[in-house]
C-alpha cells in the first residue's frame, strides 16, 4: 500500500477554499460549511468520529455539507473505503484537514482479470503488427511489379538509353506524383528516423525504383516525357519532407504544374562519368 499526505496533485487553495479530491470524493470548505461530494456512482463504508460505521452509495455528483454550527458533534476523522482506495481526513472547527489517500492492493482476482486483459491487448497488438507487416510487403511487391512495368515501357531501340530520346525540358514531374512519392516516403522512413534528406531518399528510395531501367524517377513515371513549367533547386542534406511541403503550400496548382528537379529529373543510376 502506498499512503500520500495531501499529495500536490490533490490539493489546492483558491482564495480561503481548500479542496481536496480523490478518485472518488471531493472534499472542500467554503465560507461556513465543508462539502463532501462523490466524483462517481460509488458505494462506500464511512466510519465516523465515534467509532460508528455505516454502508452507503451516492451517484456521481450528489454532495452534502456541514455547517459549522451542527458540525460539532461529528468534529474529528472520518473514513470513507471504497473498492480501490481510503480516504481519512478529519473534519475540524475550520472545516476538512490533514487529507489522507491509500491506495488498496487489488484483489486476486482483479490482478488475474487485469493480466488477461493486458495479455489480450498484447495479442492484439501483435495481430496488428503482423498485418501491418503483410500491408508494408504487399505495398513492396506492388511498388516492385509497377516498377517493372514502367522499365518494359521506357525501353527503347536497343542499345539506346531513353533518356537519350527524350529532351531534357520534358524531364519533369507532376506536384501529385512528388506528393505521392513523399507518401512512400513517410512509410519506409519510421522508428526514430522519420525526417529523412533528399540524399537519403534518392538513396534507399529512388535509385531502387530506377536502377532496372536506368532511367530517371521522372521518366520512370512519365515514359514519354512531361514539358517542364517550374524548375526547382534543392539541397542534398534537407528533409525531404519539408521540401515538398514547401513546394504544396506555395504553388496553389500544385498538383497539375510540373516541375524539374534535379533528383527526379536526372537519372541517379547512372556512373558519374
Amino acid at each position: 500500500q502506498e499512503e500520500f499526505i495531501r499529495p500536490a496533485h490533490a490539493c489546492e487553495l483558491v482564495g480561503v477554499m481548500s479542496r481536496w479530491r480523490s478518485a472518488d470524493f471531493e472534499f472542500w470548505n467554503e465560507g461556513a460549511e465543508a462539502y463532501r461530494k462523490a466524483i462517481n456512482d460509488v458505494t462506500y463504508t464511512v466510519t465516523f468520529p465515534d467509532g460508528d460505521t455505516r454502508q452507503n452509495s451516492l451517484t456521481a455528483g450528489q454532495h452534502g455539507g456541514f455547517g459549522k454550527t451542527l458540525a460539532h458533534r461529528f468534529l474529528g476523522e472520518w473514513k470513507y473505503e471504497t473498492q480501490i482506495q481510503v480516504v481519512n481526513i478529519t473534519l475540524g472547527p475550520s472545516g476538512w484537514e490533514n487529507f489522507r489517500l491509500t491506495e488498496k492492493a487489488k484483489s486476486e482476482s482483479e490482478s488475474k482479470a487485469q493480466a488477461q486483459s493486458e495479455r489480450r491487448a498484447q495479442a492484439q497488438k501483435e495481430l496488428e503488427r503482423k498485418a501491418k507487416a503483410q500491408q508494408e510487403a504487399e505495398r513492396k511487391a506492388k511498388a516492385q511489379q509497377e516498377a517493372q512495368r514502367k522499365a518494359q515501357q521506357t525501353q527503347g531501340p536497343v542499345g539506346i538509353n531513353p533518356m537519350k530520346l527524350i529532351p531534357p525540358g520534358r524531364w519533369g514531374i507532376t506536384g501529385k506524383q512528388l506528393m505521392e512519392l513523399a507518401h512512400q516516403v513517410e512509410e519506409k522512413f519510421q522508428d526514430g528516423n522519420d525526417n529523412p534528406t533528399v540524399y537519403q531518399v534518392v538513396d534507399e528510395v529512388i535509385k531502387p525504383l530506377c536502377r532496372a531501367s536506368s532511367v530517371s524517377y521522372s521518366v520512370l513515371l512519365n515514359p514519354r516525357g512531361l514539358k517542364c513549367t517550374t524548375f526547382v533547386t534543392h539541397a542534398w542534406f534537407e528533409s525531404f519532407l519539408e521540401f515538398v511541403d514547401d513546394l504544396a503550400n506555395y504553388f496553389g496548382d500544385f498538383e497539375t504544374r510540373v516541375f524539374w528537379i534535379c533528383f527526379a529529373a536526372n537519372p541517379q543510376t547512372w556512373p558519374l562519368d
